[in-house]
């Protein structure tokens, strides 16, 4: 069980448990539950690998990193282990990152968190102590340097720290209840349970947050456990300063106070609101993140909004447990897959529409199996925007244009032939660089922030143009990405960016472009915010066809106080007059997407009455979301039919449908289709007449129609 280190003269170390009813009878045993250690990182990259190797990786089911805008390679450190890692920057604070690390384990069915720092000073085989507790089923399980009497010393604890912790923590048992013999450590366990019952992300950003959630814990009479814990205090191990501990000590008693409050009744601050109306929203909440779709009705998601960080989201629908859109698997492989919960909120204060939990880009972008150049119609729209952007932005020899999210290369490509300028990729797709530097374009592998930003400022010079193609909608931080795109723009320069407009895709009820990729989708209306707090203006806007309706927007550096086209102005006033802002505009949405469901598969079951065999066209992410959506498997669709070399050969994620060469077609001659690419419908009928005599063909979208071929 525990390792020698942990106990004391060879006997086996106390553990001290509370039960909700303050008692010590542990609960009822449960089934072994899903256990996810979130790795925390900030300036510690010597440090990382060892504190990963110490983890109990047997007792864990995954292990992902969070790291806090470090600038030492912490990040870098923990893609080298091979685990899930994650990045934001600016720094947030010790309470940011585990919230964001909480968010992303919570999304993946995490069961309990265990809290790891990345420097290693508590050691996480606390965890092999606390296993026992877990399976037991307490909500809640601290550390504790002081279980073993002298151990914290020995280890090297300051005196001065161990005075004022032993007094603080003599103090908090007190007012709270719990009976820890410290409450200012860094190893913790955190269980689903509990935080669908306490409000911990209206907790603090920074240390103290790793107080209030025990002080919530308290509230909501949670079942808490303590373990004894290691503490290194030798080396690089991160260590407070005097003034720092002190203004922490000050915040504590505060939390004490309002902890108080709260339960006699006389007030209740955010962080410990009324139990009735704090369960059920924590219950939606944390249900949403382990992939439970409800009916569909609207709930209000107690997160902050990614564009704002106003705590005003309202869900919209869900869509259920979807997996990575272009995660296409061989047979072999499909066992690796992993759905997610995709569940759809609008910002009731800025009006933007975003996913309420998201993947690690990592997952969805490291190995991509889209390209560019795969559709004809994507290849004409990519010139048609080259030759455009060359000729009014005066794009020439001495120009320097930077493409994020680049792709194989299409457009960058197109931009040079056309006027030799310097043009440069950045892509995080480490498989899509050959293809372009194929086409003569050179590519960073890596995602775009402000750190690669000020790297290709000081290396290659700031650029002219910027662009980027419905990429602004994949990226959750969406902040960093354009407060980079700011820094890395020429004043002077031109920003230009594509995406999806809200108001003529999914507010028609046309909900296949949500996916994990698409963390958002814009209106105008929640753009220009947006940009503006980036120190971005927008100049022009353009509604373009391309998604089923997009738009093409220009910007600029607010600092070189640019002047915007009336289309902008324009553009903001139909969006109002179309109900942007309007509640009601965003609760119809749900029962749109529910009916559309219904009619499908009821067409469709007609479809393969009539002929037997039936295949999809295209195998794009919006496809992928239709069928995950409807349930449409091998049952109702035999293959689906793609272009893309990558895709061929392997399954549709999620529904696990065979994806096959126009080849297939030919020789099975189905009489039956469904148009999954509806967007290029024109491209994909043209090319199915090639193929086929006569058919009968589905086309999803913008209305649900049948033609014939």
């Amino acid at each position: 069980m525990a390792s020698n280190s942990l106990a004391s003269g060879g006997r086996k170390p106390p553990v001290l448990v509370s039960g909700s009813n303050g008692g010590l009878t542990p609960p009822a045993r449960q089934e072994r539950p899903k256990i996810i250690a979130v790795l925390m990182t900030y300036n510690c990259a010597r440090l990382v690998p060892k504190a990963y190797q110490q983890i109990p990786l047997h007792l864990v089911d995954e292990v992902l990193a969070t790291d806090d805008g470090s600038r030492d390679g912490s990040h870098e450190a923990a893609v080298e282990l091979g685990i899930p890692a994650f990045r934001h920057t600016p720094n947030r604070g010790y309470g940011g990152n585990l919230k964001e690390g909480i968010r992303l384990a919570l999304a993946r069915g995490a069961d309990y968190i265990v809290e790891v720092h990345g420097d290693g000073q508590f050691h996480p085989r606390a965890l092999e102590l606390a296993y026992p507790l877990i399976l037991e089923g307490y909500e809640f399980i601290i550390g504790s340097r002081f279980m073993i009497p002298g151990r914290a010393r020995e280890n090297g604890m300051p005196l001065i720290r161990w005075t004022a912790n032993r007094g603080l923590s003599l103090i908090d048992r007190a007012v709270l209840g719990l009976p820890f013999s410290e409450f200012h450590t860094g190893f913790r366990i955190y269980s689903r349970k509990l935080l669908q019952r306490v409000a911990w992300e209206d907790n603090a950003d920074n240390y103290l947050f790793s107080f209030q959630i025990i002080a919530q814990a308290a509230y909501a009479r949670a079942r808490a456990a303590e373990v004894p814990v290691e503490a290194d205090y030798r080396g690089d191990h991160t260590s407070h300063s005097l003034r720092g501990a002190s203004v922490y000590a000050v915040r504590t008693f505060e939390v004490l106070g309002q902890y108080v409050l709260a339960r006699s009744g006389l007030y209740h601050p955010r962080i410990f609101p009324r139990s009735e109306a704090k369960v059920e929203s924590g219950k939606r909440k944390a249900e949403s993140r382990k992939g439970k779709a409800d009916s569909g009705a609207e709930t209000t998601a107690a997160i902050a909004c990614r564009g704002c960080g106003q705590p005003a989201l309202s869900r919209m629908f869900s869509l259920g447990n979807v997996p990575g859109v272009n995660a296409f698997f061989t047979p072999e492989e499909v066992g690796r897959e992993r759905p997610y919960p995709l569940d759809v909120a609008w910002c009731r204060e800025c009006t933007l529409v975003q996913l309420e939990s998201i993947v690690p880009p990592g997952e969805l972008f490291s190995h991509y199996q889209h390209l560019s150049s795969a559709s004809q119609s994507n290849v004409r729209h990519l010139g048609e925007l080259a030759a455009l952007l060359t000729s009014r932005l005066g794009i020439s020899q001495q120009s320097k244009v930077l493409e994020i999210g680049s792709n194989d290369g299409t457009l960058l490509s197109a931009i040079k032939g056309a006027s030799q300028a310097d043009v440069l990729g950045v892509d995080p797709a480490r498989n899509l660089a050959e293809y372009a530097q194929q086409k003569g374009v050179d590519q960073i592998s890596d995602f775009f922030t402000p750190e690669l930003a000020d790297k290709i400022v000081a290396e290659r010079g700031a650029r002219d143009l910027v662009v980027a193609l419905n990429v602004v909608a994949h990226t959750p931080d969406v902040s960093s990405l354009l407060n980079g795109i700011a820094r890395v723009l020429a004043p002077g320069g031109t920003f230009v960016m594509e995406a999806v407009h809200v108001m003529r895709t999914i507010l028609h009820g046309e909900f296949d472009t949500v996916y994990h990729e698409h963390v958002y989708c814009f209106s105008l209306t929640a753009l220009v915010p947006l940009l503006r707090r980036a120190g971005l203006t927008v100049v022009d806007v353009e509604e373009i066809p391309t998604q089923g309706g997009s738009l093409r927007v220009y910007a600029r550096r607010s600092d070189s106080r640019p002047v915007a086209a009336d289309s902008v102005a324009k553009l903001l006033q139909t969006e109002a007059g179309e109900g942007v802002r309007d509640p009601a505009t965003y609760q119809s949405v749900g029962d749109r997407v529910r009916q559309f469901k219904v009619d499908l598969l009821a067409r469709l079951k007609e479809l393969r009455q009539s002929h037997g065999r039936v295949f999809g066209l295209g195998a794009p992410a919006r496809g992928v979301v239709i069928l995950n959506y409807c349930g449409i498997g091998p049952e109702l669709l035999d293959a689906v039919v793609d272009d893309t070399p990558l895709k061929q050969g392997r399954l549709v994620p999620g529904v696990h449908i065979p994806v096959v060469d126009w080849n297939a077609v030919e020789r099975d001659k189905p009489g039956g289709y469904l148009v999954l690419s509806w967007n290029y419908e024109r491209e994909i009928l043209d090319k199915l007449r090639r193929h086929v005599s006569a058919a009968e063909v589905l086309v999803p979208f913008p209305e649900l129609r049948t033609v014939t071929s």
